[in-house]
């Protein structure tokens, strides 16, 4: 019930005059030492959680002498985008940024998760509509009340393959059927408007969502994408993480 912080691992480097490999531990592994030291502990101001998709030798380096944990290998999930059209559905419309509705939805959603980033209107704002990166596109649908049903998060993306349509961010209630028949739908016009040829999405394997897209066509496909983490906070070793955090492509660097 607590607010505190993960943190993502981006990217690490050492000149090739210091590299020692695994035999004893050199630059790179003293400085990140000194890093973790500082930004990981249970104060209000440091990390619980470092998380990241390191690359095989940061891997085993981290492995090694930095308590890296393993959580899991990512599978994907993909299906082409088929023919139809390109029109949204009723009540799915594109918005240029989110606004403070998000924060019903997301505390509906929430429930079933242990451990999530929340998902807030500067948060969505700073990650999504105000990237000055990558245009993704922001996709929501209004209930007959007025309040936000669902949303969802896309972008066309050369990675992991080429022409690929990335859901970023899925957030829709898991009792929610017809919400998230329609915003499937809507992802997958977007999908054929943008030229992309196939979906891709990343789910938590313990959440619903990981068989119901199966059940609509999406195929599981093993990658070599491996989620790993170092904790400070028992309550939230690795097998908690596994089958309790959840996150998707919005949370990971590469996309």
């Amino acid at each position: 019930g607590a607010t505190r912080s993960f943190a993502q691992i981006i990217d690490s480097m050492v000149h090739p005059d210091h590299r020692r490999g695994l035999k004893r531990p050199g630059l790179f592994v003293e400085t990140a030492r000194r890093m973790l030291a500082e930004t990981m502990g249970g104060g209000p101001e440091q990390d619980i959680l470092i998380y990241g998709w390191p690359v095989p030798p940061a891997w085993r380096m981290g492995k090694t002498f930095l308590e890296y944990d393993f959580v899991r290998m990512e599978s994907i999930l993909a299906r082409g985008v088929g023919g139809g059209g390109t029109d949204l559905p009723p009540g799915v419309e594109l918005v240029p940024a989110f606004d403070d509705s998000v924060d019903a939805l997301y505390a509906r959603c929430s429930r079933d998760w242990g451990a999530s980033v929340i998902r807030d209107a500067p948060y969505l704002n700073w990650r999504f509509a105000d990237n000055p990166r990558h245009d993704y596109e922001l996709l929501t649908l209004t209930n007959s009340d007025g309040s936000l049903g669902a949303y969802a998060v896309y972008r066309v993306s050369d990675w992991p393959l080429p022409a690929s349509g990335l859901i970023m961010d899925w957030l829709v209630p898991s009792d929610a059927g017809d919400a998230a028949e329609r915003m499937r739908d809507a992802l997958l016009a977007r999908g054929r408007a943008s030229g992309a040829q196939h979906l891709l999405a990343l789910f938590p394997e313990w959440t619903p969502w990981f068989a119901r897209f199966q059940d609509w066509g999406f195929v599981c496909h093993p990658s070599d994408l491996l989620m790993s983490g170092r904790n400070v906070l028992p309550k939230h070793h690795m097998y908690w993480l596994r089958d309790n955090w959840w996150y998707q492509f919005a949370e990971l660097d590469l996309a």
